[in-house]
């Protein structure tokens, strides 16, 4: 009996963390959460552009590719979600005014992250990937990367 009890317990305890933001349909593997911020985030494998990373994230019930506002934030990722050996898609862009970066979520651009020489808009590179080490590249929209990370508040 107290077996099931701390089994309903646990079931309650569960969702009334999920009602917290955490979409039910993340509750696949590879969903994690970050106490420090309170937003979960999940590593997405799947090939394709930061627009089709952009739909998948948004089709994942409240998602959205992950906005990356501090170190701290960062290495939390990198140490707990992680991207393989991929560089992945993240929610960065500067689309609207070229040199203005800027997240999908609206969290404010006050943290970077640029790999050595980035962002330098060859081509007129307006998305952000992350390279697998954790630091950051502008990207063109036909880019084809193998991951995405996606992120709940």
């Amino acid at each position: 009996m107290r077996s099931v009890l701390r089994g309903v317990a646990a079931a309650v305890l569960a969702a009334a963390l999920f009602a917290g933001g955490r979409p039910s349909q993340a509750a696949d593997e590879g969903v994690v959460y970050n106490s420090a911020n309170g937003h979960w985030y999940k590593f997405v494998q799947a090939n394709g552009t930061w627009g089709s990373a952009k739909t998948g994230a948004e089709g994942m019930e409240s998602g959205y590719l992950a906005s990356i506002t501090s170190s701290e934030e960062l290495q939390w990722i990198l140490s707990n979600v992680g991207t393989g050996a991929n560089s992945v898609w993240i929610g960065g862009h500067d689309s609207v005014t070229e040199g203005v970066w800027q997240w999908l979520s609206g969290e404010p651009w006050a943290y970077t992250n640029w790999n050595g020489g980035e962002p330098n808009n060859v081509g007129g590179e307006n998305r952000l990937m992350m390279y697998a080490n954790g630091t950051w590249n502008d990207a063109n929209d036909v880019y084809n990367l193998p991951g995405y990370l996606v992120e709940w508040s």
